[in-house]
């Protein structure tokens, strides 16, 4: 099929294939002006129907459309379901979602609209926001789910992402008073190419998608993928696009979020982010019959998860005195090395096709060690700087629970007091499971459960290898004894809502309802007031000071260092795309974080001191 594709923003030009060209426009789309190899945060969020970013990726949605970067909303199905008016309704939600972002942005629901040539056989519209022009929205309308009038009849979107022969060609709708002048159809490649092609457009620094491997404990009224389909095919689409846009040469933080099994997590938003959360989606209520602002859509919007916590323990220092730094990009490791005061990378690894978040240790010889999640066969696996050659641990679920593989969490480690590297997970019943490396080194096949029920994504684990795992009730913890482990009675506080950290006799948490810290130096957690709507937390001990530290919506990192009992808080500016992680050393604590356009940032300051603005790494 003869290609044209789309033209890109800016000045900067990707390798190769990327080159593109926009046709059929009425008119060209505004181009912003960037200083001369200055980097600009852009963000790009690919989902199943019009209303899902506003209710599952907001407030992140709201503050990067406020801090006025250049956002682009993706809409693969036209959301139609199974109503007689199919197009009039799917006009009707495209609407809606216009209402709400010209919200989000301040400004009045105006709008350019636009058809977009992808090639000679394919065309999606184009909404630009009129008085803020870097506000775009693009809807593909392709057949939703539940509408039995797609050709082959109900779950299209499935039935094309599992034909892998490229048989099936899905027809889009036109909605009514739309940009397209008729139903167009796709296989499977051809939605992936498109998505390939508004990448290499957009070039968005950040991709946010849903969640493509929902944990089978929840939403259990879903059927096969315990969400929505459309969800859940919408973030495989979306992973499929970043790959091969990444071997082109493109590159994006990607960032996951769960979907309607966040309604059975505790509430994690601040009261002020709920309110705004609820307004902005007040905005769209009008324009669809079928949504209001009561249950179940209440739920879901005071709340916003992400589907992979990443997790604080992903820098280190390795036997030669290198630093690192790890990151998942689009499925690949990739790394940051720092050798005297300089920062190289990033540079990819390879050899595994990876969930977002990764943990390293240092083992008993210093040899730094890369912990991962297996996206293909839901795994641990671990690799080591140098030789980068992949060893797979396997699954705690391997022998009691298989048909649950698909919910072990994300992989934490540590080295234990006999030099031992010991990595954690949460297994497929609920509870924690942990692998010992041996005393030549290699890895057993047994995993050990330590128990527990009821346990959340992200793990914690501190000096003399103490544990603690949130649940939607409580924080259970676990030290170490010998080779196994003895659990402790869990902390005594407000209901966790979110991941906790734990070290230098020091927990803390998000807590339930506001996302302010409860911190723990003993078995009783008290709320910190200022702290709401912090998450991803992260803790550096060295000696008796330790270094807590949060993110807020905004990107900055909030921070409180000093003695546990009496924490110095302080705030720094700046946008990072998730987690912070730090590295203690002879030089104070250094804070590492990912930009919004992917560049590693670091800053370091004294044990217990104040800690100066992000210098880029790289």
């Amino acid at each position: 099929m003869h290609r044209v594709p789309f033209r890109h923003w800016g000045t900067l030009l990707l390798a190769g294939a990327l080159t593109v060209a926009l046709i059929s426009c009425a008119s060209p789309p505004p181009q912003p002006t960037l200083p001369p190899g200055a980097p600009e945060a852009r963000f790009m969020q690919i989902i199943a129907h019009a209303d899902d970013d506003i209710i599952f990726m907001n407030p992140d949605l709201a503050a990067g459309i406020r801090a006025k970067k250049p956002t682009v909303g993706v809409y693969l199905t036209a959301g139609e379901t199974d109503k007689p008016d199919a197009n009039d309704y799917a006009a009707r939600r495209q609407a809606g979602t216009r209402s709400a972002y010209a919200r989000m942005a301040g400004v009045p629901d105006e709008w350019r609209a636009e058809r977009l040539d992808s090639d000679r056989d394919h065309s999606v519209e184009l909404y630009t926001l009129a008085a803020r022009p870097e506000v775009q929205l693009v809807f593909v309308n392709l057949p939703e789910d539940n509408d039995p009038r797609a050709n082959g009849g109900k779950h299209a979107l499935t039935r094309l992402w599992l034909d892998q022969a490229e048989a099936l060609k899905l027809r889009t709708l036109t909605p009514a008073g739309g940009q397209l002048p008729r139903p167009y159809e796709y296989t499977r490649g051809q939605v992936v190419q498109l998505l390939v092609d508004l990448l290499a457009r957009f070039r968005p620094t950040v991709l946010r998608a849903q969640d493509p491997s929902p944990d089978p404990r929840y939403a259990k009224n879903w059927v096969r993928f315990n969400d929505h389909p459309d969800h859940v095919i919408a973030a495989r689409l979306a992973a499929a696009a970043a790959r091969e846009y990444r071997k082109a040469g493109g590159s994006a933080v990607e960032l996951n979020y769960r979907n309607y099994n966040v309604a059975e997590a505790p509430v994690n938003l601040s009261g002020a982010e709920q309110r705004d959360k609820l307004e902005t989606f007040g905005a769209y209520v009008p324009h669809d019959s079928d949504v209001s602002l009561g249950e179940p859509y209440d739920g879901w919007l005071r709340r916003q998860y992400p589907r992979w916590p990443t997790g604080s323990t992903w820098a280190g220092v390795d036997a030669d005195g290198s630093r690192y730094a790890f990151a998942v990009r689009a499925g690949e490791l990739t790394y940051w090395r720092r050798t005297g005061r300089t920062w190289s990378g990033p540079t990819p690894v390879g050899g595994a096709t990876l969930d977002p978040g990764v943990s390293v240790a240092a083992d008993r010889h210093g040899r730094l060690h890369v912990f991962a999640r297996d996206r293909d066969s839901d795994e641990v696996v671990v690799t080591t700087p140098g030789s980068w050659a992949w060893t797979r641990l396997g699954s705690p679920n391997e022998r009691v629970l298989p048909g649950r593989r698909g919910s072990v969490g994300v992989p934490v480690a540590a080295r234990d007091a006999g030099g031992a590297l010991v990595v954690l997970v949460k297994n497929g019943g609920g509870g924690v499971s942990a692998l010992r490396q041996s005393t030549s080194d290699s890895w057993p096949t047994g995993w050990l459960d330590l128990g527990g029920t009821d346990v959340q994504d992200g793990l914690a684990v501190g000096p003399g290898l103490t544990v603690a795992a949130s649940t939607r009730t409580g924080v259970l913890r676990w030290r170490q004894q010998g080779e196994g482990f003895t659990a402790e009675p869990p902390v005594r506080g407000p209901r966790p809502a979110g991941p906790p950290v734990v070290g230098g006799g020091l927990l803390a948490y998000p807590a339930e309802g506001t996302g302010a810290l409860a911190i723990a130096t003993g078995d009783e957690a008290v709320l910190r007031p200022g702290t709401e709507g912090l998450s991803g937390l992260g803790l550096a001990v060295t000696g008796d000071s330790v270094v807590l530290h949060g993110r807020r919506v905004d990107g900055s990192l909030v921070v409180g260092a000093g003695k546990p009992a009496g924490l110095a808080w302080s705030e720094l500016r700046g946008e990072l795309a998730d987690q912070a992680a730090a590295i203690t050393g002879q030089d104070g604590v250094e804070l590492l974080g990912f930009g919004l356009t992917g560049e590693l940032l670091t800053t370091t300051g004294p044990p217990g001191g104040v800690f100066p603005g992000w210098s880029a790494g790289r």
